[in-house]
């Protein structure tokens, strides 16, 4: 059975003050721009920031206007400065690639995902059991090891 991997989309905190956003809102319609750009970058989660129709068929401006329901003045304006600000590069075959888009996109298997959670929950099991009473014993059990190690040497020195 194939396993399920989980994808998600990192926004930076700043992602408005980015400069090709800033420049995208400053045009006409720039909102709907910047809404086309982010619906690209969710469909392209799972493509490592690729988008196609299919392997034999790339998408061109009618397409997207079709899948993403934004009008084809709006996505023919937005591929334009897209391209002209290195936000979209066309491939040679015909893939759009969202190069920002690779530092946005993460993923994880189902399996990671709760060895993750797992992890966490022993991590605050240890936080919860730890005490300064334990702190302490540590300490003596670590001076002990020292008194051990100068113990062998005296003797190796015999």
């Amino acid at each position: 059975m194939a396993e399920k991997k989980y994808f998600w989309l990192k926004m930076p905190r700043n992602f408005f003050e980015k400069h090709y956003i800033k420049i995208l809102r400053a045009k006409d319609n720039g909102d709907l721009l910047v809404m086309f750009y982010i619906w690209m970058i969710t469909e392209s989660i799972d493509h490592e920031g690729k988008l196609r129709f299919s392997e034999d068929i790339p998408y061109d401006a009618e397409m997207l206007a079709e899948a993403s329901g934004f009008a084809l003045q709006i996505v023919t304006q937005a591929l334009q400065q897209f391209s002209k600000l290195q936000l979209v590069v066309t491939e040679s075959d015909g893939t759009l690639f969202l190069p920002k888009s690779l530092k946005m996109i993460g993923s994880e298997s189902a399996s990671a995902q709760r060895v993750r959670e797992y992890r966490e929950r022993e991590k605050n099991k240890t936080k919860l059991t730890e005490t300064p009473e334990n702190a302490e014993c540590n300490e003596r059990v670590t001076e002990s090891n020292v008194n051990v190690q100068k113990g062998n040497i005296e003797k190796e020195l015999q």
